[in-house]
């Protein structure tokens, strides 16, 4: 729309398109024949100018166009004067599909309990219980994460470009010896991410990956908070006294659980959780 309307200014500026005119002069008998053999002249064009018909012919199919003209007659100078609007107007970027209503600037809060890497909860509380378009987009984030966990991405012992001294990489010395002399660091297993109520939880264990996986995916976490929805709060390790883990649960008690649960809800139980489903790369839906 903004591409079409400054073509049009270029076609006006703010003068009707003139029209060439020969130079050399034809004889009245000859001009005579010719416009008799041309048929009637038609009608004239009322002084409409050029840019004024080009608009009108794009708005049989083009809405924006056809919303412009709309009100003006014609006219030229309430058609300018609605340009200059519309071209004033900063562009409107496209919202991200992921984007939601339901975001917070306030980035959530973060807690750790009990950590055991080889066997550990993450816990997510949200604002309002989430829509299953964004249950989909988080369960799409933890695994994101995990796989690049599974691939031996969380390797802190291998942080060349992080560490290099120089403000520019560019035709870097890349120590290619230190990836096969640095221990290697993999995830092991991630299971399907649950919910209840507000709230949201996934059983992990991170093999050899290195706390720098802790890190990466509050950093993700905060940005679907304030991209996607609301987070309330991140808890890392520990069980929750209202959602016990498959190991404890005794029944199905699918209550949601809402409002502020304290310091106290996040305990250890200290049995190992029975992970029914679990993610690994190349064999996760």
């Amino acid at each position: 729309m903004h591409a079409l309307l400054r073509r049009c200014s270029v076609l006006d500026p703010l003068q009707p398109v003139r029209r060439c005119r020969h130079k050399h002069r034809r004889s009245s008998s000859t001009a005579a024949a010719s416009r008799a053999a041309m048929g009637p002249e038609p009608p004239p064009s009322r002084g409409k100018p050029e840019w004024v018909r080009i608009l009108e012919e794009d708005a049989a199919v083009d809405e924006d166009v056809a919303d412009l003209l709309q009100g003006t007659d014609g006219d030229p100078d309430k058609i300018r004067v609605k340009m200059q609007q519309k071209l004033s107007q900063p562009a409107i970027a496209a919202q991200l599909p992921f984007q939601s209503p339901t975001g917070s600037e306030v980035p959530p809060r973060v807690t750790f309990r009990e950590v055991d890497v080889f066997d550990m909860w993450i816990w997510i509380e949200m604002l309002v219980p989430p829509s299953e378009r964004e249950r989909e987009l988080l369960q799409s984030t933890v695994r994101s994460w995990f796989v690049v966990g599974k691939l031996g991405g969380y390797n802190s012992a291998n942080m060349q470009v992080y560490y290099n001294n120089s403000d520019d990489n560019s035709y870097m010395d890349y120590d290619n010896s230190e990836i096969d002399s640095s221990y290697r660091s993999y995830m092991h297993e991630c299971s399907e991410v649950e919910f209840k109520g507000s709230w949201a939880r996934f059983h992990i264990d991170m093999g050899t990956a290195d706390e720098l996986a802790f890190d990466m995916l509050i950093n993700m976490l905060v940005g679907f908070s304030a991209e996607v929805v609301g987070l309330q709060q991140i808890v890392i390790g520990g069980e929750h006294e209202r959602w016990e883990t498959p190991a404890n649960d005794d029944d199905d008690d699918d209550d949601d659980i809402y409002g502020d649960e304290g310091e106290g809800v996040f305990e250890r139980h200290g049995q190992a959780p029975k992970v029914r489903a679990v993610w690994c790369v190349g064999c996760y839906s």
